[in-house]
């Protein structure tokens, strides 16, 4: 992921747990891309995700990123005009 690097960079000075988190995004998604690219099939695909997605420990980095950004910016919420 090419943001990986920029990321790291701006989140060194975070606190230990949100730059873990961080780490554990980025080890997501080497696993999603290691699903797609091993996928023979879109059932196949389609539980490998699901299964990806039901990762309680991806699930907490999340939201230690996403309460971390807003700690930080006051909202993660984006809109669109």
């Amino acid at each position: 992921m090419k943001e990986e690097g920029p990321a790291e960079s701006v989140l060194s000075s975070a606190p230990a747990n949100v730059q873990a988190a961080l780490k554990g995004v980025f080890g997501f998604e080497n696993s999603f891309k290691a699903a797609v690219a091993s996928a023979t099939s879109m059932t196949g695909l389609a539980q490998s995700v699901e299964t990806l997605g039901a990762n309680p420990a991806i699930k907490a980095d999340s939201l230690t990123l996403a309460s971390y950004v807003t700690s930080v910016c006051g909202t993660t919420t984006t809109t669109t005009g």
